[in-house]
């Protein structure tokens, strides 16, 4: 009876300790993501695009949820458009539009999570179902 109730324990903690693994992936993009302080588009840990100030101009229009890097003469930008105004904790959609940057012209992220908004920019993160993509805007409250 003793070996049986040690078995169903053991199998029991081991479930338990299944169910609450890490992610590694996820743990190393959300320490990569809060290591950053530059707008842009980030994907595995790595800066897909991210803006240079010598380079670029950003804009902001909160009024309609946008944020766009622009190069100095116009000629390529990488703009952001949010469903929804961003609140910590709450998911929003981004709809990415870009030209010449050598990024897709146009992509969805959906349910991108804030983690959070502080010094004018807006972190946004999706789960391991959205292949790990980070994005930082610009933001005033």
């Amino acid at each position: 009876m003793k070996r049986i109730i040690y078995i169903l324990a053991l199998l029991a903690a081991t479930a338990i300790t299944s169910c609450v693994q890490t992610d590694e992936k996820m743990v190393a993009m959300d320490n990569f993501m809060n290591a950053q302080d530059v707008p842009g588009l980030y994907r595995e840990s790595k800066a897909e695009y991210a803006y240079d100030q010598a380079k670029n101009q950003c804009f902001i229009n909160t009024s309609k949820l946008t944020f766009a890097i622009m190069n100095d003469d116009g000629s390529k930008y990488l703009q952001f458009k949010l469903s929804a105004e961003p609140v910590v904790g709450q998911s929003v959609d981004v709809e990415a539009n870009s030209f010449g940057f050598g990024l897709s012209s146009k992509t969805s992220y959906k349910n991108m999570m804030v983690k959070k908004i502080e010094n004018d920019l807006c972190y946004l993160q999706s789960d391991a179902a959205g292949g790990y993509v980070g994005i930082i805007i610009g933001w005033k409250e």
